[in-house]
């Protein structure tokens, strides 16, 4: 993945993987950011962790690091599940659920092995359409006596609902966390950026880009296409990355 940062992984993610390592500049540039974060972390949450490359990459080479993986795809969680085997040197829990407001089921749909909310929570059951537990992140949290210090949300549109169901952690934690926010799955399932923009500002957070540059609330809401924000309390000076 990097110098000095080798592991073994199931066959069907060495190509997913390259995208964090060439094949995408903005996921380059989002793992790189992450790697200089982990450094003076020790619990870190992985919503949406799909085959669970931010995870290793947070544990392996650190004996003391502990990671929880979330993500509700059934395609996605056995590789998951298999990776963690293949590196039984990182400490991560694995769970296949997805992260919401609340708990129940949630209707999504498979795009490749990733899940995304539909609109319609009354569908029916098939090979597109998948029914998954969903829970809060508060309730896992204080189920597993987990406080994160870092955290990242890939949750393909369902960011509003992840974010509700994790003030408590938030509050308490003060955690900083990657955000990837996809402005056409918020609009097919009938809210706006804006209303992400306004929550994180309720919670006192800030928008900063992966270069370490802090953005307005108006740059957030103008966004059309899939992008990446690092969130941080407002109260911290610092970015964190360039201590």
């Amino acid at each position: 993945m990097r110098p000095g940062i080798v592991w073994n992984v199931d066959p069907q993610s060495k190509n997913p993987f390259t995208w964090f390592c060439y094949q995408s500049p903005e996921m380059v540039t989002e793992f790189d950011f992450f790697l200089r974060i982990r450094a003076s972390r020790m619990r870190f949450l992985d919503l949406g962790a799909n085959h669970g490359v931010f995870s290793l990459a947070f544990t392996f080479g650190r004996p003391a690091a502990k990671a929880l993986a979330m993500d509700p795809s059934p395609l996605a969680f056995p590789i998951l599940q298999n990776n963690l085997r293949l590196n039984p040197q990182c400490h991560i829990t694995p769970l296949q659920v997805a992260a919401g407001g609340g708990s129940g089921n949630l209707r999504m749909k498979l795009n490749w092995h990733h899940l995304e909310v539909i609109r319609d929570q009354n569908a029916v059951e098939s090979d597109q359409i998948k029914i998954v537990p969903v829970r809060t992140v508060d309730s896992i949290c204080e189920e597993y006596n987990f406080e994160p210090d870092l955290i990242k949300i890939d949750v393909e549109g369902h960011e509003l609902a992840a974010l509700q169901g994790m003030e408590k952690t938030l509050r308490k934690s003060s955690a900083e966390f990657f955000l990837e926010i996809h402005p056409e799955l918020i609009s097919e399932l009938g809210y706006r950026v804006s209303d992400i923009a306004n929550y994180l500002h309720e919670l006192d957070y800030e928008p900063w880009n992966l270069q370490g540059q802090k953005l307005s609330f108006s740059w957030v809401n103008d966004q059309i296409h899939v992008f990446w924000v690092f969130c941080r309390p407002a109260h911290t000076s610092v970015l964190s990355a360039q201590k």
